[in-house]
């Protein structure tokens, strides 16, 4: 197999992750933010390599820092479940929004990738002006939202049990702190329910830029 070929531009050297890369596609696999790092011993093991990848991963990393993490209870009864349920699925709850631009173009026996990553984030009841100030608009908005929350909790009650553990991630964006909250299967020590971080993965060929 042909040996990767990392081009490192100016603009990599300074943020970390906006640039090209070029390779064969050869075993090229996908791999959480939470899990490419430090091997996965406890459920804080996830916790510790997305504060280290974040500003390698996420182009904008300044908008968002992360600032502190750590643990808050254990899930011991069907009421924590429903407690963390509507907690994590609600208008105060946090939604991001996620851009990941790819583009590739075939040489050769090559293919040369570019990318950029953008992460925002906001509490669900910051509505937007364009749908604030249009009652047909808002009415929908709140309907959709709804819908939402209910399919979320749907989806936590299906994976999440008693004794999972539930962990805090301080973060600040636009100036203000905020709390969002995570669950881990200390069993597996891995992380099954999250809202904003969750899904982000990269591939494995270009985390060898990064280290």
């Amino acid at each position: 197999m042909k040996k990767i070929i990392i081009i490192l531009l100016s603009v990599i050297v300074l943020s970390s992750t906006y640039g090209q890369t070029v390779h064969n596609s050869d075993s090229i696999t996908s791999v959480s933010i939470y899990e490419y790092g430090v091997p996965l011993t406890s459920c804080e093991c996830n916790f510790i390599n997305l504060f280290d990848n974040w500003p390698k991963w996420i182009t904008n990393y300044q908008e968002t820092t992360l600032l502190s993490y750590n643990y808050v209870a254990t899930i011991k009864n069907n009421t924590d479940i429903k407690h963390y349920a509507d907690l994590l699925n609600s208008w105060n709850s946090l939604v991001r929004s996620f851009s990941d631009y790819t583009s590739v173009k075939q040489n050769a026996d090559t293919l040369i990738y570019n990318w950029e990553r953008t992460f925002s984030c906001n509490p669900w009841n910051e509505i937007p002006d364009e749908i604030e100030t249009n009652p047909d608009f808002l009415k929908m908005f709140h309907a959709e939202t709804e819908s939402y929350f209910k399919k979320q909790k749907e989806s936590f009650y299906n994976a999440v049990q008693i004794g999972d553990e539930v962990f805090a991630i301080h973060l600040k964006t636009r100036g203000q702190e905020y709390i969002h909250y995570v669950i881990c299967r200390p069993e597996k020590n891995k992380i099954i329910f999250d809202n904003l971080f969750f899904g982000i993965n990269e591939m494995s060929d270009r985390l060898e830029m990064y280290y």
